[in-house]
């Protein structure tokens, strides 16, 4: 249904985060006075339409959201330029992966892999570009403590914490609850399984 001002309710969801006037359903759901729900709606319509895209609780321009994937298939990334092809960079910020321990490796059951700097550009990956979790043999990564490794798909991810080692919003990966919940305590943040976190980042 259009609006006095020419615009359907999804259009001016578009619109709102566009100009950056709100960036949550609640927020979009007060100024526009309509139900959550119908948000939910109308960003999912959005997000398949590849107009906007969520993490977490925010939502973004698609440009936005995307930049650092765009700036590795088009090769625009002038810090990335400056590494050598020998080097491995990661699928989705395409920053060098110098810290082995927060490496997270996704293999295919093709026999292909690719590599990410951290457990939240993995993420991304799983939400954004890898259309089949089905064709996905592993997600491997390492304990943030110890250091040994596990499925990502097997961990207890702790995310919105202060520690931030690599990029941002951090998702730190640990294998017992115990040691998660240590952190959280410490640290803040949320402690969430990788399908609970797929499942809310896609609604």
């Amino acid at each position: 249904m259009k609006k006095a001002d020419g615009l359907s309710q999804k259009e001016r969801v578009l619109e709102l985060v566009k100009s950056g006037k709100s960036d949550n359903v609640a927020g979009i759901s007060g100024i526009l006075n309509i139900s959550k729900m119908s948000v939910y709606r109308y960003v999912r319509a959005l997000i398949q339409e590849k107009k906007i895209s969520k993490t977490f609780n925010k939502l973004y321009p698609y440009s936005d959201a995307r930049s650092g994937l765009e700036n590795v298939t088009a090769g625009k990334n002038s810090a990335a330029a400056d590494v050598p092809p020998s080097v491995s960079k990661c699928g989705i910020c395409s920053k060098q992966i110098t810290d082995e321990r927060l490496r997270v490796t996704v293999n295919y059951k093709d026999g292909g892999k690719q590599d990410f700097c951290c457990a939240h550009c993995a993420v991304m990956a799983a939400v954004h570009t890898i259309s089949d979790l089905n064709s996905v043999s592993s997600i491997m990564g390492r304990d943030f403590i110890y250091g040994n490794p596990l499925d990502l798909r097997n961990a207890f991810l702790l995310l919105k914490t202060e520690v931030i080692p690599c990029c941002s919003p951090p998702i730190l990966v640990f294998a017992r609850p115990d040691d998660a919940e240590k952190f959280k305590k410490g640290f803040g943040g949320e402690i969430r399984s990788f399908g609970e976190i797929i499942s809310h980042m896609k609604f």
